[in-house]
């Protein structure tokens, strides 16, 4: 079991773990507790959400199990979000990403740009309505008519 999130994984008999809910993982990156439990709270009605408050901690999620959304907080404590991007595109090239906090432009950080930003203090109903079409978009199957 993880501890600071909510991702409840059972025992495998070889040793190693399984992911027991068929709904998509949100992987939460945010050093501050009533941020992490707040968006945990918002988002476990339509996705299993893992709460972690570093990046380093998000990366050895996204490298150990398949993470559908990441959202993180720009000012990370042990790195800058930028070269959380970074690394997290090298293990998942195509994993949706929303930034949360401060103000940055996208257009300076090229290939390695999140797919939202959420300046603080954000609209709960937008933010919710992004996760939700990402989702959607993600888990589409290909042939059907799927929003854009």
């Amino acid at each position: 079991r993880l501890v600071m999130g909510t991702f409840l994984m059972d025992s495998e008999p070889d040793g190693g773990s399984r992911n027991t809910d068929d709904r998509p993982l949100v992987l939460v990156l945010d050093p501050d507790p009533r941020v992490g439990e707040a968006l945990v709270l918002a988002l476990r009605r339509q996705a299993q959400v893992e709460w972690v408050g570093t990046g380093m901690a998000g990366l050895r999620i996204a490298a150990e199990y398949p993470v559908d959304l990441v959202i993180a907080e720009t000012h990370l404590p042990d790195m800058s979000a930028r070269d959380f991007l970074r690394l997290l595109r090298v293990l998942q090239p195509r994993l949706p990403v929303a930034l949360l906090g401060a103000a940055i432009r996208p257009e300076d950080w090229g290939r390695d740009a999140a797919d939202a930003h959420f300046p603080k203090p954000f609209d709960l109903k937008q933010f919710l309505l992004w996760i939700a079409d990402r989702l959607t978009r993600r888990f589409c199957p290909a042939g059907e008519d799927c929003p854009d």
